[in-house]
């Protein structure tokens, strides 16, 4: 009981959920403002924030891990402006892997939400996961976690309907609906439970 206890819910935001890099130039990477505010409002009521990203774009070896770390500074950066961080990132591969392209993507991202949540004392039934991408809801979906798509198309209504397991619990349209769906999900939990 009291290790249950000393579980945190949490937001688990998808990289790509939480910033835009407009031309993969990483001097460029865009927070978006009501992202911004809304992980500084999750923050101040409590929440753990926490990116994931399967970073198969950023290539391998010593300049990928470079890149990661550089383009998470820039995500810090701009959270800090408005009053916010995030209490860690994970992503794959990390310092000194390769990324096998034979793993689907999704069994990345079940991985890294499982590594965060020992990491940071995660409650998975109390926390989100933040998602651009339909792996990504996929994995989280596997890791237990109730799942948030951003945005929505007909492309993707249509892939998941082919594939159910990456059909995610909620859609919202932007970033401040998430964070009004997150507080009052947690509300309803402390008054039901």
């Amino acid at each position: 009981m009291a290790l249950t206890s000393s579980l945190r819910p949490a937001v688990l935001l998808e990289r790509a959920a939480l910033c835009s890099i407009p031309g993969e130039s990483l001097p460029e990477v865009i927070v978006a403002r009501t992202t911004a505010l809304a992980v500084s409002a999750l923050k101040r009521s409590g929440f753990v924030c926490v990116a994931v990203s399967h970073d198969r774009g950023l290539g391998t070896g010593p300049a990928a891990v470079h890149a990661q770390l550089a383009l998470q500074r820039r995500i810090d950066d701009a959270l800090r402006g408005f009053g916010g961080f995030l209490d860690g990132a994970h992503s794959y591969p990390r310092p000194g892997e390769t990324i096998d392209v034979d793993v689907p993507s999704p069994s990345v991202f079940t991985r890294l939400v499982l590594e965060a949540a020992t990491k940071h004392r995660i409650d998975l039934a109390r926390s989100v996961f933040v998602a651009q991408t339909l792996d990504a809801v996929e994995g989280a979906r596997i890791a237990g976690v109730t799942t948030v798509l951003l945005g929505q198309t007909e492309a993707r209504m249509v892939e998941w309907l082919r594939r159910p397991s990456a059909r995610p619990d909620h859609v919202f349209a932007d970033f401040a609906t998430v964070r009004d769906f997150v507080e009052a999900r947690r509300t309803r939990s402390m008054v039901h439970g």
